[in-house]
């Protein structure tokens, strides 16, 4: 009873191996894809078995049949991809050659080899340690076996039925993520300090009006008015810079949840294949995205109050500083101390 159920838990144990093997060779594709690197992935199932054919793994690696030793009569055809055999011509052996040629008078020389002249007086002397059988002359050889490699058909037919066999393979071709982020980082900044640059020639142009028709050309407004110009200026573009940070950090973010969400896909049963294709296919949506995201990070006004609110308020100074010296005492206008309201 118990050697039953470790037969049963050790075929579980190896079909939870293989479901294993799935899973970490697509999460290994999708990271790949995502840090840029190439990634050769299966393609198509395969539903039968074909011994000349080209067969791959989940990775993408190509995979061979396993073998089982089985005992083969070399004085039949025999069939090393199928296993099969069919009676010879006589005098036919099989001399082994990759192509499955059959050769009149020759043997693998493994096997041993012919002796005498001709026909009639040929002798066949095996290796030793052959199982072979055959006339005292060498003729109506009965059989010459040995043992030799097949596929295992039972292990080859599990392999397809679990889906884990694959007759094609294609390249995906990773992509710069990297690269990605900084021209993300650097359209957004260009975009921006672009901005900076127009917004201060027009507060520039604003500024050196106002000030040319308040009459404080060349004063100390001119001077101050131009250095905050100058300042506000600068901070527009730290700003450029720092929103191109962020465009980048998002792209980077948008990055990472795709990549942890189709890791959790591949977790859940999707193969190398459809992770890779759904891999290529969300990143290029989170580009397209971020590229579209681009006009909306903005530097805002950077100088909108400056003409009115900083040239109103020089104006203003100027004007009570003209008008200071009419402010101050004059005679006939001091009020008594008792009497309210009245004029001495």
């Amino acid at each position: 009873m118990a050697g039953g159920g470790g037969g049963g838990d050790g075929g579980a144990q190896k079909m939870e191996e293989q479901r294993q093997a799935r899973v970490q060779s697509a999460i290994n594709t999708i990271n790949a894809i995502f840090n840029g690197e190439d990634r050769v992935v299966p393609t198509s199932a395969a539903t039968s078995y074909d011994p000349n054919a080209t067969y791959y793994n989940a990775d993408g690696t190509q995979w061979s049949a396993p073998k089982k030793a089985v005992q083969v009569d070399m004085t039949k055809v025999y069939d090393p991809a199928t296993g099969q055999t069919q009676t010879k011509q006589p005098n036919y052996m099989n001399y082994g050659s990759t192509e499955g040629g059959w050769y009149e008078h020759q043997m693998d020389p493994a096997l041993g080899r012919w002796e005498g002249g001709g026909d009639a007086g040929e002798r066949w002397v095996p290796n030793p340690g052959l199982d072979v059988q055959y006339g005292a002359d060498g003729s109506n050889l009965e059989g010459v076996f040995r043992t030799v490699l097949t596929p295992d058909m039972d292990a080859v037919n599990k392999r397809i039925a679990a889906g884990d066999l694959y007759s094609g393979t294609q390249t995906i071709k990773g992509i710069n993520r990297k690269g990605l982020y900084d021209e993300q980082r650097a359209a957004v900044t260009d975009l921006n300090r672009r901005d900076v640059d127009r917004q201060f020639l027009d507060a520039e142009r604003a500024n050196r009006f106002g000030l040319a028709r308040a009459g404080l050309s060349g004063g100390s407004a001119d001077i101050d008015s131009n250095a905050e110009l100058g300042r506000r200026t600068n901070e527009g573009l730290i700003k450029a810079a720092g929103l191109g940070d962020q465009a980048a950090a998002d792209l980077q973010t948008s990055d990472e949840r795709t990549r942890q969400n189709l890791i959790s896909m591949a977790q859940s049963g999707i193969d190398t294949g459809q992770a890779a294709q759904m891999a290529m296919s969300q990143l290029d949506a989170n580009s397209s995205n971020a590229a579209s995201a681009r006009s909306g990070a903005t530097i805002g006004s950077l100088f909108g109050d400056l003409s009115q609110a900083y040239l109103y308020g020089q104006q203003q100074q100027g004007a009570r500083t003209g008008a200071a010296p009419y402010q101050q005492w004059q005679p006939g206008s001091i009020r008594s101390g008792g009497s309210s309201g009245s004029v001495v």
